[in-house]
């Protein structure tokens, strides 16, 4: 990714993260104006990769992906969504 873009200017918008705190499983809620590729990832406080959902192509609309996180450990994770040259991201708190 190439860029960061404010929510809605680009069609695509990170719409909602909950529950948050989270200790099972959380949604994530995003919208696109337009048919784009998705990919979600999610990265633990030390910055590394710990979950990727590859998103193919999804059709414009309000999308909503489930997390399960019962192989992570309690902390903050970044929940990162790309697309094209867009990045998206929210934080994410785990309590078990």
């Amino acid at each position: 990714a190439t860029g960061t873009y404010q929510q809605g200017k680009s069609g695509f918008k990170f719409e909602n993260l909950f529950p948050n705190p989270a200790s099972g499983s959380f949604n994530i809620t995003y919208s696109t104006e337009k048919t784009r590729h998705i990919e979600i990832r999610l990265i633990n406080s030390a910055g590394q990769q710990v979950k990727m959902i590859k998103r193919e192509r999804e059709m414009p609309g309000v999308h909503t992906v489930k997390i399960h996180s019962n192989d992570l450990n309690s902390g903050v994770y970044q929940v990162v969504l790309y697309s094209e040259d867009i990045v998206l991201q929210k934080t994410a708190i785990l309590n078990k």
